[in-house]
């Protein structure tokens, strides 16, 4: 295995770069290299690099930079050591690169674009499955006819619409169309969602209202940390992998 493929599954496993460097006998800053590579490649995401330092760490860096106002590495790195946080220089130099809220909305938009399709590619597969092909079936018999409304509202309203209606349902309307059909989307959304399912309809909104601010950052609603460690979370727990679709068709 070549040395930024080791340092990447590393990564992945859950390491952050300054234990990477330890496990692999070299720098923080060469991990840092490799890593950046894979990062190219399409392998792992800035936001991964970033999130592989322990929430701790990352609190104690941003209370410093917060509370001493500084913005270089050296001034942060020497005001954490006079207070007794032995940080790891290059580690700290990573985190203030990639705290960046440029970086962090651009793995977010993507998060929330692959948690979006997923969800609508989904749903209308199970849809399918359990009530038929057709407008006549899975469209009328799996979706409130409100929510067929608003879909055709929203069709009506574009120059150049899309060729069907379900492409326009939100976040709002899928959360709307998996409550009503319950009995059918626990025997197969991840284990998770349904053991806890009044937290997982709950975090369909706040998935809408994170995605509003994404795609809206002219607003300038603030997106913090833990939105963003929210998003990744659900995101990873989205998967099509984690659905038992395979198991309850069987």
């Amino acid at each position: 295995m070549a040395r930024k493929d080791e340092a990447a599954s590393l990564l992945i496993a859950g390491n952050s770069p300054s234990q990477i460097a330890s496990m692999m006998g070299i720098s923080t800053g060469t991990v840092e290299q490799y890593l950046y590579i894979k990062v190219v490649e399409g392998a792992i995401r800035r936001s991964d690099i970033l999130f592989s330092i322990d929430a701790e760490t990352r609190k104690t860096m941003e209370d410093i930079i917060l509370r001493s106002e500084k913005k270089d590495y050296h001034s942060v790195f020497h005001t954490a050591k006079r207070e007794g946080h032995l940080l790891d220089y290059k580690e700290l130099e990573i985190y203030m690169k990639l705290k960046d809220a440029r970086i962090s909305l651009g793995d977010m938009y993507e998060f929330i674009y692959k948690i979006e399709t997923t969800l609508h590619e989904m749903i209308k597969r199970i849809l399918i499955a359990n009530y038929g092909e057709g407008e006549d079936c899975w469209w009328r018999k799996g979706i409130h006819v409100e929510i067929r409304k608003d879909c055709a509202r929203l069709r009506e309203e574009e120059t150049e619409p899309a060729a069907e209606l379900f492409c326009y349902t939100t976040f709002i309307h899928l959360r709307k169309i998996l409550e009503d059909q319950w009995a059918v989307f626990s025997q197969v959304l991840p284990q998770l969602f349904v053991k806890e399912k009044k937290k997982f309809l709950s975090n369909l909104n706040k998935l809408n209202s994170i995605r509003n601010y994404v795609m809206h950052p002219v607003k300038g609603m603030p997106i913090t940390e833990d939105d963003f460690a929210f998003v990744r979370e659900f995101h990873q727990s989205i998967q099509e992998r984690n659905w038992r679709v395979r198991s309850h068709q069987a």
